[in-house]
């Protein structure tokens, strides 16, 4: 035998040699130099003694007692020692550079052993040799490894997939380093298949859904993995058997890491498990474990049991029979506290409640209201990690604020929504609370902030839903204070005044996305100085705050302030970095090889790639950085509307060879608008102002600009806007046939009344509305398109409701029509002056509503067109005014109100309280004692005749002093509305709004709490100074508005209440 270096050896086949064979360079054993392991012929030799000793090792394994201690370690000792061998066995190889089948065969080799016999350590070391050093020599293509390069092939896909997964187990739940491995090998070293599977393995993982994870890795998806070349043949080879193996232990670690997290989730869940018939759900508990085995499973059973975990139920609960109980110490508060199982008090449930009629709704991270972007697999890996990394899981960060920032269209949401995703799944979830909010879907008030901040903490931190149920309890109104007052009762008090979870050491995470789209510049800059000059004052609470936003001018300017811009961590969402553009690379490729799977017979066989690298290259650079370009780029080839992607991406080709290649890098947001401009293009000239129409009412969510109004005009759903524009269903999909890529359209088929269009990002919405940038796509003016409309379905119902007109009758025409009316109501009813503007007829329009206003019973609820008292409560005071100017209303003297004959009152007719939406206990001061239950707190709504209340007449009289005794720096007014028996009487009280219109800003008006009575009387006139009541048999209402309770003197009150 010749050694390495050419010198004569003697043979080294006894096995005394090969157990004292030392490793390269070392001096032991009968090898003096300790280079024998250099000679290729040694190395395969050795090889053969090792697969001696592998041999007996694998069928003692099988023949293993489990309950044998002692050979279990002596079992673990000679796997150890197998290891070492072939640790030996590569330091020899690699010292000389052997590139070749048998080198690549024992890196494999070790692998699928270091997985199987549980080493880490071996695992670590083998994984970067093998795969980013040893295959890339040995798969290059100067390099020969033999005939059967399929079988290499598959031992490599093998190997591959074994690492990735090993990745995934042992670093769970991070997916840092397997990103980065699948991300760092060549694309055909995987199947798509492969790439798939795993893919769907990630998400399931990332997302929680462990029920998607054991479909994923069940036998039957997992035998699919085996071998590409013969999906039924079965490994014969030891390699073979082994590669499968140590896949399947990967797998099983990686279930187990999975089990153990839903495990945890369980338990916060579910204070208690039946074990019993009828109610047996340990089959539930052994599918949600995803363990297969029934024996296995009792095994894991009896091991919760004897570790605590979960116990029977004590003697207390002695008629039940095997009934498990988590204990409550074992819980993991910081995991899905939305289902903890604990107590709440009848005080605290009223609060919770209160709380939720405040905040506001679809901005939390995993709302159904809200379809959430999401970070692509394998994107932005490096920044979400750093952030995790270094802010999130660092205890010894230097600042309480992370601030995201970048242009639109950049992904900061997607960030976001990843981070807030991967908190809430993690098992040491710091997550308190997540916002999102959104402009467009008016998901963006101020006021309701902070209470929907302390709605969230309150429902996952037990400790701090005590402390606000104290709070809400003592002042009711605290939900309705200024930013500045919310933020001291709800985040000061509680975490500085009384170190709420220090004692726990509980981190506590807030996270505000899309901070700019809050409503009104100064809230944004009142929210940054408040949450900056906090984490500067107090760095040592619990909070942690996540705020992410674009880079307007005034929330730069408010970071920058000296006391904040320490704080803070800046993070700029990069454009045109390489990390960026290898990230949208990803993602169009991914995307790309979608679309060929979707369109399978627009591309041959022969057709190896599409599209070329040259064209995919060109729309990566288009794209600037920017990820909605990449989006919307992919929307528009995939639009099945059109249904050719080829032709599509011709399009997108010819629009980036119109855009002078030195702007595509400086100017990112009009390679944006091109796009944008390109697709609206597609749509005939004749239908575009169709499609203008609809966008603008689909957008134009908000108050009208210059409006003095302090109430939205809602835009009606989808299908009544169809309508209003008086378009069939036809006419409505074939105006947005073309923009599929950039909105979301409800289906044809009859849907839910919250359905809209819905705009996929933001960046379209603020192209749309801007002239200057949109153009001749701009919508404009639509408010008055929506006010036109209105104004017309209310002229046509002026002759009956029947006479509404129905272009698309999605449900029943009736419905259609009352739904129709009732919206137009309520858009003239509160814009009635603006709706006599928009019409070019003045003249004409006013005498046409002023027949409509004349037509209606002002007394009785009007089922057609939703007119109730209730409407007075929201309702502007130009309302009256303008009822006047068509003599429809008059204002009387307040002590009218004592003239009324009392007996003329229909006592057969029931009296109706209208109540606004915010309300509390003070309010509840301000209601006639006998409009309530009798044994509750609940306010009788029209349920009971007057004659079915004692002494009625009485109560009445004195709730008319009580009004009469307020003492108001602004006096009631008396209303007298409509005609003859289609009369009432309405008091009107604006003091209320004098306490603090400043504090409470310029929606004071529309929020203050309100109460209207309505009491059914005979036809009212007035006569002189006096009151007086026509023997009529038409009944009207009385509409009383009181103002909120602390103006009352509480005396005069109480005595109305119980007189």
């Amino acid at each position: 035998m010749v050694d390495s270096s050419g010198r004569q050896m003697q043979g080294v086949s006894s096995k005394r040699q090969m157990e004292l064979m030392p490793s390269v360079s070392r001096s032991s054993g009968l090898d003096k130099d300790g280079d024998s392991l250099k000679d290729h012929k040694v190395q395969e030799e050795y090889r053969n003694f090792i697969e001696e000793k592998l041999a007996q090792v694998l069928r003692r394994i099988e023949n293993l007692n489990s309950e044998a201690e002692d050979a279990k370690k002596h079992q673990v000792e000679e796997q150890e020692n197998i290891l070492i061998l072939y640790r030996k066995l590569r330091e020899g190889i690699s010292s000389t550079s052997r590139v070749d089948g048998f080198s690549v065969e024992v890196y494999e080799r070790s692998l699928y052993l270091s997985i199987i016999f549980t080493s880490p350590k071996h695992t670590a070391a083998i994984i970067p040799a093998l795969l980013d050093d040893l295959y890339l020599r040995a798969f290059s293509p100067s390099t020969d490894l033999g005939v059967d390069s399929a079988n290499h092939n598959h031992h490599r896909h093998m190997s591959l997939l074994i690492s990735l997964i090993h990745h995934l187990a042992t670093q769970f739940p991070s997916q840092s380093p397997y990103h980065h491995q699948i991300s760092s090998m060549p694309k055909d070293w995987l199947p798509s298949d492969t790439r798939t599977w795993l893919g769907c393995l990630t998400r399931s993982l990332r997302t929680g859904n462990y029920y998607q994870l054991g479909i994923l890795t069940g036998e039957q998806r997992v035998s699919q993995l085996h071998d590409p070349r013969d999906s039924t043949s079965t490994p014969t080879q030891l390699h073979d058997q082994l590669a499968v193996r140590a896949l399947t232990t990967a797998i099983d670690a990686l279930r187990s890491k999975a089990r153990a997290s839903s495990w945890r989730i369980m338990r916060a869940a579910y204070r208690e498990l039946w074990f019993e018939e009828p109610y047996d759900t340990r089959h539930w508990l052994r599918i949600s474990l995803e363990i297969e085995d029934p024996e296995e499973f009792d095994q894991w059973l009896a091991e919760v049991e004897k570790s605590n975990e979960m116990k029977k139920k004590d003697e207390f609960f002695k008629n039940a029979r095997r009934i498990f109980l988590w204990q409550p110490t074992m819980i993991d508060n910081s995991i899905h506290q939305t289902f903890h199982a604990v107590e709440i008090s009848d005080n605290q449930f009223q609060v919770m409640n209160l709380l939720a009629r405040h905040v506001i709704p679809g901005v939390e991270h995993d709302s159904s209201e809200r379809e959430p972007p999401r970070c692509h697999p394998g994107t932005r890996v490096e920044l979400c990690e750093s952030i995790s990394h270094d802010w999130l899981d660092n205890t010894g960060r230097q600042h309480r604020i992370l601030w995201l920032h970048g242009l639109a269209g950049v992904g900061k949401s997607a960030i976001m929504q990843t981070l807030a995703e991967a908190q809430d799944n993690s098992l040491d979830s710091i997550l308190g609370a997540a916002i999102f909010l959104s402009r467009r879907k008016q998901r963006n008030d101020p006021r309701r902030l902070l209470t929907s901040i302390a709605y969230q903490l309150a429902v996952r931190y037990p400790e701090y839903r005590i402390y606000l149920s104290s709070i809400v309890s003592n002042d009711p109104r605290i939900v309705e204070k200024s930013m500045s007052e919310q933020f001291e009762w709800f985040i000061v008090k509680p975490f500085v005044e009384q170190n709420m979870l220090q004692k726990q050491r509980q981190t506590v995470l807030l996270m505000i996305d899309g901070l700019d789209e809050c409503q009104g510049e100064e809230a944004q800059r009142n929210l940054v100085l408040l949450i900056g000059r906090f984490a500067f004052k107090y760095p040592q609470t619990a909070i942690l705050w996540a705020v992410a936003s674009r880079p307007e001018p005034h929330i730069q300017a408010a970071f920058a302030l000296p006391d904040i811009h320490t704080s803070y961590w800046d993070i700029e969402v990069p454009v045109n970095s390489d990390q960026t553009f290898a990230d949208i690379e990803r993602f169009l490729g991914d995307k790309f090889e979608e679309i060929r799977q979707r369109y399978p017979s627009f591309f041959p066989a022969f057709t190896s790639k599409w599209p070329s690298d040259g064209d995919f290259l060109k729309i990566v650079n288009a794209s600037a950085g920017l990820f909605i370009f990449a989006s919307t780029v992919v929307s528009f080839i995939i639009d099945e509307s059109y249904g050719n992607p080829i032709s599509q991406l011709k399009r997108v080709l010819d629009l980036i060879d119109r855009i002078p290649s030195a702007e595509l890098r400086s100017s990112p947001l009009q390679t944006l608008d091109n796009l944008y401009t390109e697709i609206l293009s597609a749509i005939p000239i004749d239908v575009l102002p169709i499609t203008r129409d609809l966008l603008a009412l689909s957008f134009s969510g908000g108050p009208f600009e210059g409006s003095t109004s302090t109430l939205y005009v809602a835009p009606p759903i989808f299908w009544l806007s169809c309508n209003l524009l008086q378009l069939s269903q036809a006419d409505a999909h074939g105006a947005l046939r073309k923009i599929h890529s950039l909105i979301r359209i409800p289906g044809p088929e009859r849907g839910s009344d919250r359905i809209f269009l819905e705009a996929f990002h933001a960046s379209f919405v603020d192209f749309i509305t801007s002239p200057s940038r949109a153009g001749d796509y701009a919508i404009t003016e639509p408010p008055k398109i929506m006010l036109a409309g209105a104004l017309r379905i209310l002229i046509e119902s002026i002759d009956g409701e029947s006479r509404v007109k129905v272009t698309w009758p999605y449900e029943e025409e009736k419905i259609v029509q009352r739904k129709l009316l009732h919206w137009a109501f309520e858009t003239v009813f509160f814009d009635v002056h603006r709706v006599l503007s928009c019409d070019d007829n003045l003249q004409h329009t006013s005498a046409k509503l002023a027949t409509f206003f004349q037509n209606l019973d002002y007394g009785v609820p009007n089922p057609c067109c939703n007119l109730t008292g209730d409407m007075f409560v929201y309702a502007e005071p130009v309302i009256f005014s303008i009822l006047m100017d068509w003599g429809l209303s008059e204002m009387i003297p307040l002590n009218s109100i004592f003239s009324l004959d009392l007996d003329r009152v229909r006592s057969n007719e029931a009296c109706q309280v209208g109540i606004s939406d915010d309300w509390g206990p003070e309010d509840r001061r301000l209601i006639p004692y006998f409009f309530y239950q009798k044994y509750s707190d609940e306010v009788i709504r029209g349920k009971s005749p007057l004659s079915q209340v004692s002494n009625w007449r009485r109560r009445i009289a004195s709730h008319f002093r009580s009004i009469m005794a307020l003492r108001l720096r602004c006096p009631p007014r008396v209303y007298i509305l409509g005609r003859g028996g289609r009369s009432a009487i309405v008091v009107v009280n604006y003091g209320s709004l004098i306490l603090d219109i400043t504090s409470l800003g310029s929606y004071a008006m529309a929020f203050m709490n309100k109460i209207i009575f309505l009491y059914p009387i005979i036809d009212a006139n007035v006569s002189g100074d006096g009151l007086v009541v026509n023997a009529s048999n038409n009944v009207v209402r009385l509409v009383l508005r009181a103002a909120y309770g602390s103006l009352i003197g509480q005396n005069t009150v109480i005595t109305s209440h119980h007189d």
